[in-house]
């Protein structure tokens, strides 16, 4: 059996089965990659072909015909599909074999799955332990190196955090698809969304920071006047520890709670932009609007992947090596489950 595929636009083939599943394997292939062969009405998404079983035959025993498109070339006894007919799906991936367009996607709701995204990721996990925790450990050394280099670590950070996570992102979805991954996927961020990249994660942060200002001036304007009080030798008045413990309080559990809001509404900007080729700004959106469907799901999400950080720290951080990557591999498959079916941007 030959197989045609697409690369950057065009028709690659045809080639024998075993070079096809070779090229799956190698990450060549991968299930967003339009594919093609003789009984096949039209281009296909591989995750869709491989879905249905890539070497079935029709449940009634037939063969459908080959694509209109191909038959120009049968003369020539090619059997391949011209680039035309290529062209014409590959530009309209919204409108075949299983892709959906952003405003279909809005326009549904989707089933919440908590439970069952840390058992898939479970399953990753123990599937090829080695290869995750190498991948997950090697990228959080990377993120840690780049914040403690004196006098350059703010601006590493900036530059290298949203790419390498992005990266991290792409190889547990990938995962969580059933494609092969590798540790070239965790640098899978540095290439053409890089900006876009760096941008989720700088944007966030920034528009985070401006939620939390108003309380932390409202703090200021109670903090201060103490604190001058004592400066000039008036002392503070009996009271003013118990108001400042609780002031400080709110101020941080407000500060706290907006936070988490916020990177709850923003949880797959990342994931969107290196994996759908979106750009930062539709991938918050996107992000912002899915996840208000469900919005006190997503943050029990959230909080189950910052607990599982704090248990693998409690545990001398070696912990870290198993929930690390088990939290992941869990927003990961949770991301798939939601958006694993929206068409990327193909160009």
């Amino acid at each position: 059996m030959k197989w045609y595929y697409a690369d950057a636009g065009k028709s690659v083939g045809p080639i024998p089965e075993a070079e096809f599943l070779s090229l799956v394997q190698s990450g060549t292939i991968k299930g967003e990659t339009l594919v093609w062969r003789e009984g096949m009405a039209t281009w296909q998404p591989y995750a869709s072909v491989q879905a249905a079983g890539a070497g079935a035959e029709e449940r009634d025993g037939s063969t459908p015909g080959v694509p209109a498109a191909s038959q120009e070339n049968a003369g020539a006894g090619s059997g391949a599909p011209s680039s035309a007919g290529f062209e014409s799906v590959f530009d309209n991936a919204t409108q075949g074999a299983g892709y959906i367009s952003a405003e279909e996607l809005l326009a549904r709701d989707y089933d919440v799955q908590i439970q069952g995204s840390f058992r898939r990721s479970w399953e990753l996990f123990s599937d090829r332990p080695g290869l995750t925790i190498g991948v997950t450990a090697l990228i959080g050394l990377l993120l840690m190196i780049a914040g403690v280099i004196p006098y350059l670590g703010v601006l590493l950070s900036v530059f290298l955090t949203g790419p390498l996570i992005g990266g991290l992102s792409l190889f547990f979805i990938k995962r969580a698809r059933g494609e092969a991954a590798d540790v070239n996927d965790g640098f899978g961020g540095f290439g053409p969304k890089y900006w876009s990249l760096v941008l989720a994660d700088i944007v966030p942060r920034i528009l985070t920071f401006l939620c939390v200002l108003p309380l932390i001036a409202v703090a200021a304007g109670i903090f201060i006047p103490f604190f001058v009080a004592a400066r000039q030798g008036g002392g503070m008045p009996d009271a003013a520890p118990v108001v400042l413990i609780l002031v400080g309080g709110v101020v941080v559990l407000g500060c706290g709670l907006i936070a988490l809001g916020l990177q709850t509404i923003w949880l797959f900007t990342i994931p969107l932009v290196v994996d759908k080729g979106v750009d930062f700004w539709t991938a918050m959106q996107l992000s912002r609007k899915v996840v208000m469907k469900h919005f006190w799901w997503t943050f029990l999400l959230l909080l189950l992947r910052l607990a599982l950080f704090v248990i693998g720290t409690l545990c001398c951080l070696v912990g870290l090596l198993i929930t690390a990557p088990w939290a992941a591999g869990a927003v990961a498959a949770y991301y798939q489950r939601v958006f694993g079916d929206l068409a990327p941007r193909q160009r």
